[in-house]
C-alpha cells in the first residue's frame, strides 16, 4: 500500500511531542492509574489509524497531531472515570456491558 504524499512521517519530534503530552496527563491525573509509556504508545496507533484523514490544507501536521492527542487522552480519562464510576457504585466491575 503506498502513503498519499502530503501525509507526513511520524518523525523524532512528533514522538517527542506525544510524550510530552503523555507525562503531562498522567502527572494531571495519577488517580487515574495509567503508565506514560502505555499513553505514549496508545496515541502512536491512534495517530497512525488517523493518519489518512490529515489534510495539509486544512492545518499543520502539529495542529493535528495536537488535536488527536487533546481527543485521545480526553478518551481515556472519561472511558477511566465511568469504570471506576461504575466499579464504585456496584463494588465490583460492571460484567454486564
Amino acid at each position: 500500500m503506498l502513503i498519499p504524499r502530503h501525509i507526513p512521517c511520524i518523525d523524532e519530534a512528533t514522538i517527542e511531542s506525544l510524550r510530552h503530552a503523555a507525562r503531562k496527563f498522567v502527572r494531571r491525573h495519577p488517580h487515574l492509574g495509567y503508565d506514560a509509556d502505555d499513553v505514549v504508545q496508545d496515541l502512536v496507533v491512534t495517530l497512525l489509524r488517523k493518519l489518512r484523514g490529515y489534510r495539509p490544507e486544512l492545518g499543520a501536521w502539529s495542529t493535528f497531531v495536537k488535536c488527536i492527542t487533546r481527543n485521545h487522552l480526553s478518551s481515556l480519562a472519561r472511558r477511566r472515570r465511568d469504570e471506576q464510576s461504575t466499579t464504585s457504585i456496584h463494588g465490583h466491575e460492571d460484567d454486564s456491558r
